[in-house]
């Protein structure tokens, strides 16, 4: 069974790993087939490393900064984006991807920029850590063999679990509250952990507020015997009445493998898994 978390992949040494690494990434995001590196090293960008026409934009142009840092701060995102505002024809998003990890502090800050520049008319401003990256890298088989192959052999292990856990019936699954444990009652080397509650932090998506309370996000583990396989993201919603795990941040939707997550993670609860979903309008991939 695994034996590395793939969702922890090491950052890349070069810039032009890192950027390749964010081209595909967002290509699977965007779904755009068209998706382009801007240039070449040394020719004026104008902050744009990379831009397309995302399928959620509706033909607009999005464009992507792409930084191979592990520190990042406010200062340096808004020195991108007063370069992209130059970018012609205008963005209608701009996405700041860096290899630092993720830094609730600098999302808010992020979130409250891109708010001012909305209500401006330049564009939505949205950030891509690393822990971003590499879950999307995990979750992407054709692309975790291209840039990482030595981790493959790991994933195919990684694939036999998600395998397990999306055909698995919810009965078959047992929740100790008192851990935050989730145990596969068929194999009891599998089991989902919850972070401890004072490791939670504030989520201020719109789609995850109910009246006056904001979204809190916190992580989940998956475990086969001692080994962690795989960590995701989950966003506690409504007074924690319902979990879900963080949607794809362009098309808002989950694949049938995190919904299935997301159940098992709600067997406790004695609200409506799927009506929160509805709430929220997340949606499910087919």
């Amino acid at each position: 069974m695994p034996t590395f978390p793939t969702a922890e992949l090491p950052v890349p040494e070069s810039w032009e790993e890192f950027e390749a690494i964010v081209a595909d990434v967002i290509e699977r995001k965007w779904d755009d087939p068209y998706t382009t590196r801007n240039g070449r090293q040394g020719q004026a960008q104008h902050g744009v490393d990379i831009y397309g026409t995302p399928a959620h934009l509706d033909g607009d142009l999005a464009g992507v900064q792409c930084k191979n840092m592990t520190e990042v701060d406010l200062d340096i995102v808004e020195d991108e984006v007063d370069k992209a505002k130059d970018f012609e024809p205008p963005l209608s998003e701009f996405i700041f991807a860096c290899a630092a990890p993720s830094d609730a502090p600098l999302q808010q800050e992020v979130r409250e920029l891109s708010e001012e520049l909305s209500e401006d008319g330049v564009f939505d401003l949205r950030i891509l850590f690393w822990d971003d990256l590499s879950l999307a890298l995990s979750d992407d088989r054709e692309l975790l063999e291209k840039h990482y192959p030595q981790f493959v052999e790991e994933s195919e292990s990684l694939d036999s679990v998600k395998r397990t856990i999306l055909e698995s019936d919810i009965s078959d699954w047992t929740y100790d509250d008192t851990e935050g444990r989730y145990t596969y009652e068929p194999d009891v080397d599998l089991r989902i952990e919850r972070d401890d509650f004072e490791n939670r932090e504030d989520f201020h998506e719109d789609w995850a507020q109910f009246g006056s309370h904001i979204g809190q996000k916190f992580t989940v583990t998956i475990f086969y015997g001692s080994s962690p396989v795989l960590k995701g993201y989950v966003v506690a919603v409504d007074d924690s009445r319902a979990d879900i795990p963080m949607p794809d941040i362009e098309t808002h939707s989950l694949t049938p493998y995190e919904y299935q997550l997301g159940k098992i993670l709600n067997i406790a609860s004695a609200w409506n898994y799927d009506k929160y979903l509805r709430r929220t309008d997340v949606t499910v991939e087919h």
